[in-house]
C-alpha cells in the first residue's frame, strides 16, 4: 500500500507536526501554546510580540521568531527535502552540530531522522503522537515535562531520552540543564 502524501498525513494528525530536522513540533511548548490559544502567555514570558511567540510548525507559514531564520529549515526548503533524514547528504555537518549543541530535544532528533529514513514520515508521526501522550490519561505533553499536568503521572521526557542517546553512542555529556 502506497504511503499517503505528507500533506494528507499532517491534516490527519491536525497540523504540521513534523519538521525538517527531526523535531516533533507536537511536543514543542510554543506549538502547543498556539494550538491552545495561549501564545500571548508565551509572548509575555519571552518579553516579545505574540507574532514572535506563535508557531504552527516550521513547515507552516506561522513560525516563531527563533525558528524563522533556522539554517536547517532554509537548507531543506532550498533542496526541496521533506526531511533532513531523506537528504542524500545526511548526516551533514549542519545537522550534526544542531544535534550536539547541548539541547536535549535537539539530540533526540538523531533517532527521529533514522526512523523517518527507515519507516517514513507517516509512521514516525504516529509513533511521536503516541510517545508524547501521557500513558495514563493520554493528554499531550511537552519535551521537558517530567510529570503530566493533568494526572501527575511521571513521564519520560526528552532529557531522559537524550541521556539514552549519549550512553548508546558514547557521546560526551554537554547537555544543558533545562
Amino acid at each position: 500500500m502506497a504511503e499517503k502524501p505528507v500533506e494528507e498525513q499532517r491534516s490527519a494528525l491536525s497540523g504540521p507536526r513534523d519538521s525538517y530536522c527531526g523535531l516533533y513540533c507536537g511536543a514543542c511548548s510554543v506549538f502547543m501554546a498556539a494550538e491552545e490559544g495561549k501564545s500571548s502567555k508565551v509572548a509575555k514570558e519571552w518579553g516579545t510580540s505574540v507574532e514572535d511567540a506563535t508557531c504552527h510548525g516550521c513547515k507552516s507559514q506561522t513560525i516563531a521568531k527563533h525558528c524563522r531564520r533556522c539554517p536547517i529549515r532554509r537548507c531543506a526548503e532550498e533542496r526541496h527535502m521533506e526531511s533532513c533524514g531523506l537528504c542524500p547528504q545526511y548526516p551533514c555537518p549542519q545537522i550534526e552540530a544542531f544535534q550536539l549543541d547541548g539541547w536535549p530535544h535537539h539530540l533526540v532528533t538523531r533517532d527521529s531522522l533514522e526512523a523517518i529514513r527507515r519507516e517514513g514520515t507517516r509512521k514516525w508521526l504516529e509513533e511521536q503522537d503516541s510517545q508524547w501522550r501521557c500513558p495514563s490519561c493520554e493528554r499531550r505533553f511537552e519535551f521537558y515535562q517530567a510529570k503530566c499536568p493533568q494526572c501527575s503521572q511521571v513521564l519520560t521526557d526528552t532529557r531522559v531520552m537524550a541521556r539514552q542517546v549519549l550512553m548508546r553512542e558514547n557521546l560526551p555529556d554537554n547537555l544543558k540543564d533545562v
